[in-house]
């Protein structure tokens, strides 16, 4: 019987992804986090955009984030929060 695994992240390169446009920001340019409990860890999150540009975590999430390079991320300037990481209702 196969056995239950968290959900994992790790060393990856995550550049230039856009969640949304200037007006409106997305969700979690780089990575979204919704309902789940990953573990994101050993990855580069260079030069994503969107609300949490780099990582959103909302909804219920319930994530390990460690050792990541998280850089030159950004949000929206009228309804983004959280440039690089943005936690809600986590």
């Amino acid at each position: 019987m196969p056995t239950a695994t968290k959900h994992a992240v790790f060393d990856n390169i995550i550049f230039n992804n856009r969640a949304g446009d200037e007006q409106n920001s997305g969700a979690g340019g780089g990575i979204c986090v919704r309902e789940s409990t990953p573990i994101i860890t050993g990855n580069y999150i260079i030069s994503n955009y969107g609300s949490g540009g780099g990582i959103e975590c909302g909804v219920f999430a319930a994530a390990l984030i460690s050792n990541n390079v998280i850089y030159g991320n950004s949000t929206s300037t009228i309804n983004g929060y959280g440039g690089g990481l943005y936690c809600w209702k986590a």
